[in-house]
């Protein structure tokens, strides 16, 4: 099994964890304001994962912005 770099990052001001599970990667989000998703939608790499969760991320604030 290969060694993979589960450390999360910080996106925006998010925290962002690659979930690993079997053979499998999820990913988890937690706002600033303490809200936290965790996509279960299964990915092949830990930087895919965290790739998606950046998109969503940004999707999340556009939406935010417009509201604003």
């Amino acid at each position: 099994m290969a060694n993979y770099d589960l450390r999360g990052e910080l996106y925006r001001g998010w925290i962002v964890v690659p979930i690993l599970a079997e053979d499998i990667f999820f990913y988890e989000f937690h706002s600033p304001e303490g809200y936290r998703n965790i996509n279960l939608r299964p990915f092949d790499t830990p930087e895919d994962a965290i790739a998606c969760a950046r998109d969503e991320i940004d999707q999340i604030i556009e939406i935010f912005e417009k509201a604003a």
